[in-house]
């Protein structure tokens, strides 16, 4: 009779390997992986604990890491998921790949988290060509103006849901309502060939003139957790937006659930006089508002 390789089980698959390998730092089950239940797509997995591999030293940059038929027999995974995770990292910039001579560490992630939350109509519309997904019209309620002070709703909406991906990783499932003065002005065709904020951007008739931004911070219900390949009741980030025209028209408005691993917060906070003085002056220069006040995160758009 074979003796069995673990405590309690036989063999251990692919999770169990990439949980072990974080060793006794991640016992808090802090770490992303710890937070991902087996729907999770191996490579994304991997994406995390290779980036983590640099980020803590252990994949020094310069240095080479271990071949693809080593990362095969380490993970027990097939060859076509480590090259899906290594082409991820190369993409961000971490690795670089050399015939003959192997892959080599050349940068260090810029952080934990996969995407920004942009704070202004030109990043979001550069930032959205970058997201895959289809949109798909169905019949729900009008936009709900209960929440955005001032502001009037367009005769008719088209509304759409989709699930948006980021470099083939699920990371956002969103509802939007847009006017649909615009898809008669554009055309549909182009509202299927383009993002959603690049088709707005293409308006003439209806410029985007402000908006409002909120974040909310909650838990994946079943649905989600199934859309975005995430334990159930993980943390998410509901992002809220809504756009206006010249004449305080609402135009689009969405609701965005996001992945909690895959977002960065960032704002700058206003100090006073003295303590200014000492930034640096780059930094001084562009210091933004933040506003927390027992609720959600909100700053309007410039």
């Amino acid at each position: 009779m074979k003796a069995k390789s673990e405590r309690g089980g036989g063999r251990r698959g692919p999770t169990q390997i990439l949980r072990a390998n974080l060793g006794p730092e991640a016992a808090d089950h802090t770490d992303p992986i710890f937070a991902m239940s087996n729907a999770t797509p191996m490579y994304v997995q991997l994406i995390l604990l290779f980036r983590q591999r640099i980020d803590g030293g252990k994949w020094p940059i310069g240095s080479k890491i271990p071949v693809l038929d080593e990362l095969v027999a380490e993970f027990r995974v097939a060859r076509a998921t480590i090259r899906q995770a290594l082409n991820f990292l190369e993409r961000e910039g971490l690795i670089t790949r050399s015939r003959g001579r192997g892959t080599f560490i050349t940068a260090k992630p810029h952080g934990q988290l996969f995407m920004d939350i942009p704070n202004s109509w030109r990043k979001i519309v550069k930032q959205s060509k970058s997201v895959v997904g289809d949109w798909a019209n169905l019949s729900v309620p009008l936009p709900n103006l209960n929440e955005i002070k001032g502001g009037t709703l367009a005769p008719k909406y088209y509304v759409m849901r989709r699930v948006l991906s980021w470099d083939s990783v699920p990371y956002m499932h969103g509802t939007s309502s847009l006017d649909q003065r615009l898809i008669d002005e554009i055309g549909m065709d182009w509202l299927k060939r383009l993002s959603i904020f690049e088709f707005i951007d293409r308006s003439r008739k209806f410029k985007v003139a402000g908006g409002t931004q909120s974040i909310h911070i909650g838990r994946a219900d079943a649905e989600i957790s199934y859309l975005l390949h995430i334990l159930l009741n993980s943390p998410i980030v509901i992002l809220r937006r809504a756009f206006f025209d010249r004449k305080s028209t609402l135009i689009y408005q969405s609701e965005g659930i996001l992945r909690g691993d895959f977002v960065c917060i960032k704002r700058r906070l206003t100090m006073s006089g003295e303590h200014r003085a000492a930034l640096p002056r780059q930094l001084s220069d562009r210091v933004a508002n933040a506003k927390v006040a027992g609720g959600p995160l909100a700053k309007p758009l410039s």
